[in-house]
């Protein structure tokens, strides 16, 4: 009987022992959540071909709010969400860019996905700040963002620094996520207007 308890108190300390570490030694992921969080991780010096062939640096837009959305033309989630990053387009489009990074291995796929969109967002398609990228080894997404669903977004501050990844189709997008990350890094001093 001794021993049965022993083992059973063993087995539940070696547990609470696991989740424990699990829990404080697992890298900081920035999980889908309603408000901003405090978690800041210095953005990677990556550079991303558009579908015109022009190269595009991430750390070229310091300065601006930088949605980094990586995406697919067959994800359905994405084909959901796409909507609200392109009225994040129309709404911020001094302060805003959305960087939508395909990584479809078909670039002809890529312009056949945009084109539903240009009956009811044809201003936010050809908007400045709007760079489709595409990314067709995910050497970017995958090796670099360690992307494990799509579509994944990072938010990153005008400073350079990412404050928020959303995984999954953006829905929060329209429910003022992105107006109170604004606010709250605003009110940071690292901040740069």
């Amino acid at each position: 009987m001794k021993a049965k308890i022993f083992i059973l108190l063993s087995i539940l300390i070696a547990c609470s022992i696991g989740v424990w570490w699990d829990m404080h030694s697992a890298p900081p992921v920035i999980a889908r959540t309603k408000t901003a969080t405090t978690t800041a991780l210095p953005v990677p010096d990556i550079t991303l071909q558009t579908l015109e062939g022009r190269a595009v640096r991430l750390l070229d837009y310091q300065g601006k709010f930088v949605l980094l959305n990586f995406w697919a033309t067959w994800c359905a989630p994405c084909l959901k969400e796409f909507p609200a990053m392109l009225r994040l387009v129309e709404q911020y489009p001094e302060s805003l860019v959305v960087l939508a990074v395909s990584v479809d291995t078909d670039a002809t796929a890529i312009p056949r996905f945009l084109r539903q969109f240009e009956a009811t967002s044809p201003n936010a398609l050809k908007s400045h700040n709007l760079i489709i990228a595409h990314d067709p080894n995910r050497a970017i997404a995958q090796d670099v963002f360690h992307t494990v669903k799509l579509p994944e977004t990072y938010v990153i501050a005008p400073d350079q620094r990412i404050i928020h990844k959303l995984i999954g189709a953006g829905d929060d997008w329209e429910n003022g996520v992105l107006e109170r990350m604004i606010a709250v890094n605003q009110g940071n001093p690292h901040y740069s207007k």
